[in-house]
Order: C-alpha cells, then structure tokens, then sequence
C-alpha cells in the first residue's frame, strides 16, 4: 500500500536523548518513526476475510547535541489524512519512536535500544531507560545483539544493577 508522508507537517517536537553514565563512546545513532491508521482497514486475504489496520514506519534522523545527548525531530502529523480506501478518510497517529545507539555501528556491537511509544511521547514526559554496561561495545561471539534496557533499574539482579548506565528521552515543543 502506497501511503503518503505529509510534504509539511506542522504538528513537530522534540525529543532530546541524553547518555548517563556512558561505558565508552558511542558513534552510531539510528531511529525510526511509527504511524498507524487506527479508524481504518483493509483486505488482507479476501480468502480469510482478514483486515489489517495500515501502518507506516520510516526512518527519521538522528541529530548530535552536545556531548553524550542527540535529538530526533518528530511530527505527530508526519502522515497525510487521506480516503486512501474509498471509505472515508483514514487518520494516522504517531504510535512509536525508536532510537538504537551502538558504539560504532560494526554488525557485532549491542545496540541500546529506547523505545518510546504513544503515551511516552506527551510534552513534557520524561522517560529513563537502564542498560547494562557489560554488554558494551559487545558481547564476545554474539551478532546483531540489541539490548532494550528497563525502566526500572530494580528489576537488574544486584551484580548487574551496580553496573549500569542509562538514557534520559525528555520530549519538549519545537525550538
């Protein structure tokens, strides 16, 4: 399905990302924008009668501030309302924000996954993210490992919780 990107969205914020407590450098920063389409649908198989909402990712950069923080810009609009179905117009929501940090971007490294979704991203939330360090910049032997952090830096067992690391996301208007 061919779904339009807004040409000018109007609906931006902020997201601003800062490291604490950093294992070592990190040079690669990657992230992804989420829509869904909640108020529509369509065919999936005609046979099964399945429908699916339409949903959209797309890349969305990646911007350094500063040391140990990095900004994404975000448009909760980024997606045209449009009657892509015939059946009246379909309005998108932003769902999800996802960034990956690794510390140079190699297949092998562990990439420290934030991922902020529909109720996180509100202006003015702040939302912390706890890793553990030992995994940094790899786990030998290991390929394409991702680590999503907790929130709550409890649920680490107690040799793990004195060795972590975290990331702040604070979601502000746009400057």
């Amino acid at each position: 399905h061919l779904y339009r990107v807004n040409p000018a969205p109007k609906e931006g914020f902020e997201v601003e990302f800062e490291i604490h407590d950093a294992p070592g450098p990190f040079a690669e920063f990657k992230g992804d924008l989420a829509y869904q389409s909640f108020n529509c649908n369509y065919v999936t198989s005609e046979w099964a009668g399945a429908r699916a909402s339409p949903s959209k990712a797309m890349p969305v950069k990646v911007s350094p501030a500063g040391k140990n923080r990095f900004v994404v810009t975000a448009y909760r609009d980024g997606m045209l309302d449009e009657d892509y179905y015939g059946k009246g117009v379909c309005h998108w929501d932003l769902t999800s924000i996802r960034v990956g940090i690794s510390a140079t971007g190699a297949k092998e490294d562990t990439v420290y996954v934030v991922h902020l979704v529909s109720k996180d991203i509100n202006t003015g939330s702040v939302i912390k993210q706890h890793y553990w360090k030992g995994d940094y910049p790899r786990l030998p032997g290991a390929g394409d490992t991702s680590n999503s952090g907790r929130r709550d830096p409890s649920e680490f067992g107690p040799t793990h919780r004195a060795n972590l690391f975290s990331i702040t996301a604070s979601v502000r208007g746009k400057s």
